[in-house]
């Protein structure tokens, strides 16, 4: 049973990766530095991922193309044991922000 399991997840997990498109080199959204904060102690990378056309048909959505803003904080000090926090809330533009840099503790 279990070797049926895992050939299953990793077959599902091999053709996600291989089918997936290619993304944009992540170390051109590598953020060193913050106006007023210097530099930052954390690795920080933020950027936008394209959404597809094919994508927004398949999840019937109105755009077109469009992309999604992301803001991605590496945990260096206990990076094993820290789950990985994704953050939404709504908000026009300010309040999200302000709820991830304060509330989080980035800032």
């Amino acid at each position: 049973m279990h070797i049926v399991f895992w050939f299953l997840f990793l077959g599902t997990t091999l053709v996600t990766f291989a089918s997936s498109p290619n993304l944009p080199d992540s170390s051109q959204d590598r953020i060193a530095s913050l106006p007023g904060f210097g530099t930052l102690k954390n690795v920080e990378y933020a950027g936008y991922l394209p959404l597809s056309t094919s994508l927004c048909s398949k999840q019937k959505c109105n755009a077109a193309q469009g992309n999604l803003f992301y803001w991605y904080v590496e945990n260096r000090e206990h990076y094993a044991d820290a789950p990985l926090v994704l953050w939404l809330n709504g908000g026009p533009g300010a309040a999200s922000m302000y709820g991830f840099l304060w509330k989080m503790g980035l800032m």
